[in-house]
């Protein structure tokens, strides 16, 4: 009781009141209201799954989360995200109906039911409204997969060898690295159309402009290759802006696993190819060497073409010299120790070839490069 005190519409003097309104009257008369969108409107891509509404985009395969709990969250994210109040509130998602399973057997309406408490004054209890938002799904192909059906794309993406054609071994290095970042992309932006591998290297179509720039990186970090960036004037907006397409030319190195080159007065086979060095095998010694990659690609010159492979035997070892046959010809030829493979054992067969007159021979590591 509160003593002196009424509520001006039924006249209890039962308390408390506020603005001489006892708590059931204030209710009453009180508005309770909550801007809400009557209806939502998803598209769903038939083609890829995404499903999208304004400002919203995602693809429950790529995130790998089950569609009915993806469209439920961006359905509930869309609702909630202008809500505004004076008074303070919470709230709480009652049921939905949404699932994969309706919307396959032809469902397009579904609903979404919200529950929300005010508390508008202090003294009063907190009260409660239920409100229900329509969710529509209509099938559309979303950007991305018209995009990609037509063709569409920002840039260009070249691999090719610096002064050579590719081998086929990185020919397929880079077709399985560029499938792997497809796999691993988490964006449907991210595609590759036109893919071209022929004898100028491989060639490919990129979607946009950042996702051609991280492939050029990645095929540069693995390959020990450098890229460079051309811009091409494509066509303008309505507005007169310029809109450029970028080609990505990634050049992998002129000398590569298994050439044999002359550098500094020697016989050499390439070992590996990095960013800053080249490490090589001396045909004459068998001792390896790292070598800074720029000096070397100076003077370094590359003698694959004109070396004639034989298979050799390891006949004997007499102090440091030894003694090898050709097994075609059986002609014998005294070499000096240091010339064959350190793991070559007597009796075992090598393989070789002829340059300049002279016998190399090859470690059992690494394989000559094929002639181009």
């Amino acid at each position: 009781m509160t003593k002196g005190r009424f509520c001006a519409i039924c006249g209890t003097t039962k308390g408390p009141f506020v603005k001489n309104l006892c708590e059931e009257c204030y209710f009453k008369e009180y508005t309770i209201d909550v801007k809400l969108p009557k209806q939502l409107i998803f598209k769903l891509c038939p083609s890829c799954g995404t499903i999208s509404i304004t400002g919203m985009s995602v693809n429950p395969f790529l995130v790998e989360q089950d569609f009915d709990i993806v469209l439920r969250e961006l359905a509930r994210s869309k609702i909630t995200e202008n809500i505004k109040s004076d008074i303070p509130f919470r709230y709480e998602f009652k049921e939905d109906d949404i699932s994969l399973e309706k919307i396959n057997q032809g469902y397009k309406k579904f609903k979404i039911i919200i529950i929300f408490y005010f508390k508008p004054e202090i003294q009063f209890r907190e009260i409660e409204k239920e409100f229900e938002v329509e969710i529509k799904i209509r099938k559309a192909t979303c950007e991305q997969c018209i995009r990609y059906k037509t063709g569409y794309h920002e840039a260009v993406l070249q691999v090719r060898g610096t002064n050579r054609k590719l081998h086929e071994t990185e020919e397929k290095e880079v077709e399985d690295l560029l499938q792997q970042e497809l796999e691993n992309s988490s964006s449907n932006s991210n595609y590759l159309t036109d893919i071209q591998i022929n004898k100028d290297g491989v060639t490919a179509n990129v979607s946009t402009k950042l996702f051609a720039e991280e492939l050029a990186k990645k095929i540069k970090e693995k390959m020990a290759a450098r890229y460079s960036v051309a811009y091409t004037l494509v066509t303008q907006t309505r507005d007169k802006q310029d809109v450029y397409r970028n080609t990505y030319l990634v050049k992998l190195p002129e000398f590569i696993k298994g050439d044999i080159v002359n550098f500094a007065d020697k016989t050499w086979i390439v070992i590996n190819t990095k960013a800053e060095e080249v490490i090589l095998l001396s045909l004459e010694e068998h001792k390896e060497k790292k070598i800074n990659r720029k000096k070397f690609e100076k003077t370094a010159k590359k003698r694959n073409d004109e070396i004639f492979e034989r298979e050799y035997m390891y006949l004997s070892d007499e102090g440091d010299s030894i003694l090898v046959m050709t097994m075609d010809t059986y002609e014998n030829f005294e070499e000096p120790k240091d010339k064959i493979p350190k793991e070559m054992q007597i009796g075992e067969t090598l393989k070789g070839f002829i340059l300049d007159e002279k016998n190399y021979y090859f470690p059992k590591k690494v394989k000559p490069n094929k002639k181009s």
